[in-house]
């Protein structure tokens, strides 16, 4: 998975490349930077840092109190023509 989102940051990066090269061509008075367009190095740490987080564990217990609290739940009986 991080393989291929490092691809796309890559194809990316390569596009912002290809506009940098036509905003120079087109305006030689604007100073444009390739980082101005897209940071690639800013993405790619953001994605490598990812591995480190570890995500929540499900928690049975707080699972099993969540559904024994709704068997227990009663709606309100709403009658015909409206909210009582």
């Amino acid at each position: 998975m991080k393989g291929a989102r490092l691809r796309e940051i890559d194809k990316y990066e390569l596009h912002a490349a290809n506009a940098l090269f036509t905003a120079k061509a087109q305006n030689s008075k604007k100073k444009v930077t390739l980082k101005d367009l897209y940071d690639g190095d800013k993405v790619r740490k953001e994605i490598l840092n990812d591995e480190g987080k570890t995500k929540k564990a499900f928690d049975p217990t707080l699972h099993r109190r969540a559904m024994k609290a709704l068997k227990k739940y009663r709606p309100k009986v709403i009658q015909k023509g409206g909210i009582t």
